[in-house]
């Protein structure tokens, strides 16, 4: 299986002890790529896509709806006071390749003409952003799939009320010329299965 890191850390990860307690026999190869939209590799037999649903040479299964909003620690959601314009004095963090970001949150929250949407630090993959985020060290913007476990720990917090809907989503692809092997079909269900009970 093929995955980003920040998708294959936030998401599946901490989900495979219980594919491994069901299919103790079972061993999982797991590749990172970061925004791939090359076909599948030899020796990949399913790969989780970020997208809107645009690969027609691929079978696929949907497995998340997306909702991004600002997370950040407790204590820097506290100095924000409800207020999105303070986002102007706080370092964004951007996960760049993602169609909708900081500009567009923004400007749904109303404050594009007071805060920079561009301004903070540029990360290509969601891992070190919500990491520096939970250390107080700036303001990620969110996908929910990889922030939601943090922010039921209490790691994270939502400092606005402000959240937008995307049409981006993972997916589960794999070659539709192709069967897959059993393993990979078990694997392929079981994420599907993963993504039905959140």
């Amino acid at each position: 299986m093929r995955a980003t890191p920040g998708f294959g850390e936030f998401w599946p990860g901490p989900r495979m002890h219980g594919l491994y307690a069901a299919h103790p026999e079972l061993d999982v190869r797991v590749t990172s790529t970061i925004w791939n939209t090359e076909l599948l590799e030899a020796g990949i037999d399913l790969e989780i896509r970020y997208g809107t649903d645009e690969w027609p040479e691929l079978e696929r299964r949907r497995l998340t709806r997306e909702h991004l909003a600002p997370v950040c620690s407790p204590a820097l959601a506290e100095w924000l006071g409800n207020d999105p314009a303070r986002l102007a004095q706080a370092r964004l963090l951007h996960v760049d390749g993602f169609r909708n970001g900081w500009p567009a949150w923004l400007h749904q929250a109303g404050v594009a003409d007071r805060v920079d949407g561009g301004s903070g630090s540029h990360f290509d993959t969601a891992i070190l952003p919500i990491q520096l985020a939970e250390h107080g060290l700036g303001v990620a913007l969110g996908r929910w799939s990889m922030t939601e476990p943090r922010i039921a720990a209490g790691t994270l917090v939502r400092p606005f009320a402000v959240t937008m809907p995307t049409e981006e989503a993972f997916y589960v692809c794999w070659p539709s010329e192709e069967a897959l092997r059993p393993e990979a079909a078990l694997v392929r269900d079981w994420l599907v299965e993963q993504a039905r009970d959140p």
